[in-house]
């Protein structure tokens, strides 16, 4: 959210400039072959670059620029390299126009630096010290506050807020700045990332009832603090997902991660990441951080390049079809043998009479796809949706390879038939 007092917001339009300058920086660098697409991507051209500066209230022409064009240079670079170039000076020419429209500057301070920084120190997220500073503030004016001993007997002041269990409120803001639990031996100031094992039974409420419980607290003292999120999630779940292994913990974690914002849930997917490949974990826990990658990453990788293709009777052996939505399109009696069709959409796609040995349909989605006559061979499906095909009982079907869990699955013949038949079933079922 932008601020609204004049020094902040001079502060927060400066840093709106600045992400223009970076971006064209960036671009200059690509043009001129100085740093890779992968490295432009590590500084800025991401999906969560994109949603942290969304969240962060800029505007919204900055995001959109990043993700809808940044983040395709990859595609544009692997499938039609000779646009590459025009690409990157597409974005530089933006860059330039939505600097324009941007209110003229005042002389940046000798302090512009420091000004910056306050700007992206301003919480959004809860848990931050600055902002539960401020909550303690507006609550002690208000509320009584309670002068508890920690086990290191040195007096704070805090103001519950919330019980982890039972109606006994025993967490609460201090005026540090922290969370902090109150327990029968002592009293624990949640100040530094393992303290956060102290207040795990909290993850039996919902986040909803997390939130309930917080905003009544605050009713009570007549305080409407608009941050629903004043709780931190963040840190807790850093905590369970980096080092616990307890299953119900775990299940718990990844349910509250589906029910808090997308600009929450980009911040785990490294540690959703990282549970899916650890065998240590449960293979429950291990599906659950696929879902959760797959369905997060789904919605915030920008819209794959759309094209509409025609190839009857080629040769098209180990043709890349990556992150592309495919639409009526033919590759009738072509050769498609070890061609990749990962993580794209096939919509009114005619496969008849094509050769398929050794094709990956990996995260594809199939949207009536016709098989007419094809020959199929070791071909792969792994988590590969079938909305709709057609004709695949008049196929040519030697074996398909089914990847499940760590593991692969090699079905011929009328196995395999009866796997894709009942795939698609599946399919249709989980939409209604």
């Amino acid at each position: 959210m932008k601020p609204n007092n004049e020094s902040s917001k001079e502060s927060f339009e400066n840093l709106e400039r600045i992400i223009i300058a970076l971006i064209t920086g960036i671009s200059v660098l690509l043009k001129e072959k100085v740093i890779s697409i992968e490295e432009a991507e590590n500084f800025l051209f991401s999906p969560y670059s994109s949603e942290t500066l969304k969240g962060m209230g800029l505007d919204a022409r900055i995001s959109n620029l990043i993700i809808d064009e940044g983040c395709s240079l990859e595609d544009i670079g692997s499938l039609m390299p000779e646009h590459l170039d025009k690409s990157i000076d597409s974005i530089k020419d933006q860059c330039m126009a939505i600097y324009k429209t941007l209110a003229k500057p005042k002389l940046p301070a000798p302090n512009w630096i420091e000004e910056i920084t306050n700007i992206i120190s301003i919480p959004s997220r809860a848990g931050l010290k600055n902002e539960l500073k401020q909550v303690y503030k507006v609550l002690s004016n208000i509320a009584c506050t309670d002068s508890v001993l920690s086990k290191m007997l040195q007096k704070h002041d805090w103001i519950p807020i919330l019980s982890i269990e039972g109606n006994n409120k025993n967490l609460g803001i201090t005026k540090e700045g922290f969370w902090a639990l109150k327990t029968s031996t002592g009293f624990i100031m949640l100040d530094s990332p393992d303290k956060y094992k102290h207040i795990l039974g909290i993850l039996k409420k919902s986040t909803d009832e997390i939130n309930t419980e917080v905003s009544y607290s605050m009713n009570e003292y007549n305080i409407s603090f608009k941050n629903k999120y004043l709780f931190p999630f963040t840190e807790t779940l850093i905590y369970v997902l980096e080092y616990e292994n307890d299953e119900y913990r775990l299940t718990n974690a990844f349910n509250w991660l589906d029910s808090l914002p997308r600009y929450f849930q980009m911040q785990f997917t490294h540690y959703a990441e990282k549970i899916k490949n650890d065998k240590k974990y449960s293979e429950s826990i291990r599906n659950k951080a696929q879902v959760y990658i797959s369905r997060l990453l789904g919605e915030s990788q920008p819209a794959k390049l759309k094209l509409s293709l025609s190839f009857e009777e080629k040769q098209l052996i180990n043709s890349d079809f990556q992150n592309l939505e495919i639409i009526n399109s033919s590759f009738s009696q072509s050769n498609l043998d070890s061609a990749s069709f990962v993580n794209s959409i096939l919509n009114n796609v005619d496969l008849s009479g094509a050769s398929l040995k050794n094709v990956d349909f990996s995260n594809a989605t199939m949207e009536y796809v016709n098989f007419d006559g094809a020959c199929i061979e070791n071909i792969i499906f792994q988590n590969t949706r079938f909305n709709s095909i057609d004709n695949i009982n008049s196929s040519e079907i030697k074996s398909i390879i089914v990847y499940s869990e760590n593991s692969k699955e090699i079905k011929q013949g009328e196995d395999a038939l009866n796997w894709i038949v009942a795939e698609v079933t599946r399919t249709k079922l989980d939409s209604i």
